[in-house]
């Protein structure tokens, strides 16, 4: 596992574990299911590290499942996954109704394509269910409120995590 990559991978996710501190939560209070969903992106740089250093062990296959461009892919997902930086209603909303949650998505693309463990794609599964479940009922809520029949119409041409290409915006 090339050190480079594990640094950009490692604190990609120690930016997303800071997010709470900077952009939510400014109650305190952190639920159950705020732990459910940010678990994962706690754990799974620690596997990554364990891995690293050889705590963590590792078959060849996942090791090397993508060859000698393995750390390569990993980098530009983790770098992907940290350009939003704010919450805006243009630009990466133009295309994504969620691009926090994208950009998790894409660190979890990174650890995936940096070491393909079964735990952290696990992690990756996890994390896509709940993210969707919790997208869900964000965007339930949304549909309730007095601008629902405007956010249906944004939902009809933009992706939840990812654009749909084809649509005019």
């Amino acid at each position: 596992m090339n050190r480079a990559a594990l640094l950009a991978v490692v604190l990609n996710f120690v930016i997303i574990g800071g997010l709470p501190v900077f952009f939510f939560r400014r109650d305190g209070k952190l639920n159950l299911m705020w732990w459910l969903t940010g678990g994962p992106f706690f754990i799974c740089p620690l596997v990554l590290l364990g891995a690293h250093i050889g705590v963590v062990p590792i078959s060849p296959l996942f090791s090397t499942l993508l060859g000698p461009y393995q750390d390569l892919l990993a980098v530009p997902f983790s770098l992907a996954s940290l350009a939003p930086r704010h919450i805006v209603t243009y630009g990466a909303y133009r295309f994504i109704r969620h691009p926090f949650y994208s950009s998790f998505l894409l660190a979890f693309a990174a650890a995936a394509l940096l070491l393909p463990h079964p735990v952290i794609v696990a992690f990756a599964l996890y994390v896509l269910l709940i993210l969707n479940l919790t997208a869900a009922g964000e965007e339930k809520k949304l549909r309730a409120s007095e601008l629902g029949s405007e956010y249906q119409a944004y939902m009809m041409r933009t992706g939840r995590f990812f654009p749909r290409w084809g649509r005019s915006s």
